[in-house]
């Protein structure tokens, strides 16, 4: 082989090299991979803040009214106005619980 069919094969390795990188890293590969990484992202930051939340706890109206389950409508409205009075934030303006 002469020297010159050497370089230009060379230079067509080079050239073929770069045109399959080009290829590989095209805009719409960039795109899809910018794309699955903020998917990933996002799912892990899901996954994390979704364990890190602690568990409702169980809602009773009748614990937080203070009466039997088995109570009748009118104790139950009496119980209910009572309780609205007391934390109503007009009613008790000095109270910082009946405002929040």
């Amino acid at each position: 082989m002469r020297k010159e069919e050497v370089v230009f094969n060379k230079k067509l390795l080079r050239a073929e090299v770069k045109s399959s990188a080009s290829k590989l890293f095209s805009t719409p590969f960039l795109l899809k991979l910018a794309g699955l990484a903020f998917l990933v992202y996002m799912f892990t930051l899901c996954y994390s803040r979704a364990e890190s939340v602690e568990p409702m706890k169980a809602f009773d109206p009748f614990k937080i009214l203070e009466i039997d389950s088995n109570a009748s409508d009118k104790d139950i409205k009496r119980a209910y106005r009572k309780r609205s009075l007391e934390t109503h934030p007009d009613k008790n303006p000095d109270d910082p619980l009946a405002s929040s």
